[in-house]
């Protein structure tokens, strides 16, 4: 990824041809997208940190395209606070380690303004 000339990002292929980012595929989109979030969260942890927060960002990606994306989000969350929210059943058993909330599950409660 790189940034043209006139400040939008574009895919740079090693051949060095040049795509906007708007000619991509459903999937490189949001590839991209995620790549400049991460990249975002990254530069500014010793500033401030903050958590990735991603809402089921991986549903165009091939199995090769996800099985990278679980790696790099499994790297990430060493140093940040991964929520990821997700309606797909078999992404809770991605990550072995993860908390898992089922917000269908969860019980609707009352909130009152206190007099």
């Amino acid at each position: 990824m790189t940034l043209s000339p006139e400040g939008s990002f574009e895919a740079v292929k090693t051949t060095g041809h040049r795509f906007n980012i708007a000619e991509l595929s459903q999937a490189t989109k949001e590839q991209a997208y995620i790549s400049l979030r991460i990249a975002l969260a990254v530069s500014l942890q010793s500033k401030a940190s903050f958590p990735i927060i991603i809402d089921d960002p991986f549903v165009h990606f091939d199995r090769a395209r996800l099985q990278q994306v679980v790696q790099l989000m499994a790297e990430l969350q060493k140093e940040h606070q991964l929520l990821y929210f997700t309606c797909h059943d078999k992404m809770q058993f991605v990550w072995e380690d993860a908390l898992v909330i089922q917000v269908t599950t969860l019980l609707p409660r009352k909130v009152g303004i206190a007099k």
